[in-house]
């Protein structure tokens, strides 16, 4: 993801080919092509991802779609990932893609069903600029 925050994009690809875990593999290549614009390579990685994985790893499937700008199924992920009290979801949900959420009123309505102040990301944004 900071290959392609750099607009390295082959590069990423690389090293998303070394990655030997194919959750890994298949989320960074999902995320280069789309990138690049190979549309239907990323959707067709996502629905494997979704197929494989969507029931242990829905925080990462919102960050996917968080990705990609699609908020709405980014919410119904997390949601998801509420509901299934997934450990990583506190974590996760201050990863770079959810900054594309922070404007969208869902994002409010979401940090106040997880009992999280709604600036609660100031702080980390504070950090990191």
């Amino acid at each position: 993801m900071i290959l392609i925050s750099q607009g390295k994009l082959e590069e990423a690809l690389e090293e998303a080919e070394k990655e030997r875990d194919e959750f890994w593999t298949l989320l960074a290549k999902h995320a280069v092509f789309f990138a690049v614009g190979k549309n239907e390579k990323s959707d067709n990685i996502l629905t494997r991802l979704i197929n494989k994985y969507g029931s242990t790893a829905p925080v990462q499937i919102a960050y996917v779609y968080a990705f990609r700008k699609e908020n709405d199924l980014a919410f119904k992920w997390l949601d998801t990932s509420f509901s299934k009290s997934d450990l990583m979801l506190i974590d996760e949900i201050n990863y770079p893609a959810f900054r594309n959420l922070w404007s969208d009123p869902g994002w409010s309505a979401f940090l106040t069903k997880m009992k999280l102040p709604k600036d609660h990301w100031l702080v980390e944004s504070l950090v990191t600029e």
